[in-house]
């Protein structure tokens, strides 16, 4: 360790040599072998087998995506791996690897590194994945970090599209929608202190850590069960628009089916009512799914063996795009807008 034990006497070759060590791994993987990894100027892989390869990227910006005061660096390495994979997983794909450029102040310590590259090695432990290589820079404000993923989609798998919604598909859900919304609420009114009330930390840890269901969208792929997928990261309401949109077709929302009975407790302590959290809440990584009617019951059991909570929560439909909330007494009404988005939204994400 440098004499001060500061990124600043580490370096920035100093930093990079302990992302390689801390983040190193073969691959497990024939789709792509590595020729070359970090320490080039590229990373070299070679295609050996049939399929298509899925990129992604995603940005996590310190004051935007996540505040240092109550995130340890462990659970911000492990999110910064796993909202990437979510997007792969989404698409019916299976993780790879990952390229990840990383700017910090040069006062971050060195054992923050560390910390933070266990929480990426841990994700690698769980969804094996190479890292390729990717970029460092001084950060002059806050920690920014950018991961661009790869991921393996095999040729005999359906390719899970936002466009693919049919009329008659049935929406579907996993996890409890709104959860990591209900943790950062609970963070911010109480601090990391929260995560020894036994009844929040699974909110609080839905938020810190949370764990797409990797497992579970690369078995729909495989079988055929779905027909359009996306993963809930802005809001259950904005991300089902984007299906809806895309698809060219409506959404009806049913309410009561969504399930916030877990959310209830802690919501209503904070003042806040648990249907919007439901429908607005970002950051959950769990799945919104476009189900033929056929494929209902599949999908329910492997849900269970996999140990995957999935809800019905509506279906689609030909008429105007859009999302409409169907409230049992009341006609279906449209909401405008049901989620984060950048630009628009001045507050922290989500």
């Amino acid at each position: 360790m440098a004499a001060d034990g500061s990124l600043r006497a580490l370096g920035e070759f100093g930093l990079i040599a302990r992302v390689k060590e801390g983040l190193a791994r073969e691959s497990s993987k024939t789709f792509l072998s590595v020729l070359r990894g970090i320490g080039d100027d590229a990373a070299v892989c070679k295609l050996t087998e049939e399929g298509s390869l899925l990129v992604t990227t995603d940005l996590l910006i310190e004051g935007v995506h996540f505040d240092l005061a109550y995130e340890p660096p462990e659970t911000l390495g492990f999110k910064a791996l796993a909202v990437n994979a979510s997007d792969v997983g989404a698409m019916g794909g299976e993780p790879w690897g990952f390229v990840l450029a990383l700017a910090l102040p040069s006062g971050f310590s060195e054992d923050w590194l560390d910390r933070f590259l266990s929480g990426m090695a841990a994700f690698q432990d769980a969804h094996p994945c190479v890292a390729l290589g990717g970029d460092t820079s001084k950060s002059p404000g806050g920690a920014f970090l950018c991961v661009t993923f790869l991921g393996r989609l095999s040729a005999s798998s359906k390719l899970l599209a936002r466009d693919g919604a049919r009329p008659g598909d049935r929406i579907l859900v996993t996890g409890i929608p709104g959860s990591s919304a209900l943790g950062l609420n609970l963070l911010r009114r109480f601090g990391p202190s929260v995560l020894e009330n036994q009844e929040a930390r699974p909110f609080v840890e839905a938020y810190l850590k949370p764990r797409p269901p990797l497992v579970f969208s690369k078995e729909i792929a495989q079988k055929g069960l779905a027909n359009a997928a996306i993963d809930i990261s802005d809001g259950l309401v904005q991300d089902l628009g984007h299906i809806a949109r895309l698809s060219n077709l409506r959404a009806f929302l049913e309410l009561e089916s969504i399930p916030v009975g877990g959310l209830e407790p802690m919501s209503r302590m904070l003042g806040i009512e648990a249907s919007d959290l439901a429908l607005a809440g970002g950051e959950d990584y769990g799945l919104i799914l476009s189900v033929p009617a056929h494929s209902l019951n599949e999908v329910q059991r492997l849900g269970k063996r996999l140990n995957v909570a999935v809800h019905e929560v509506g279906r689609f439909e030909i008429g105007e795009q859009g999302v409409y909330i169907c409230k049992e007494g009341q006609a279906p009404f449209m909401l405008k807008k049901g989620g984060y988005e950048h630009f628009r939204d001045e507050s922290a994400h989500p």
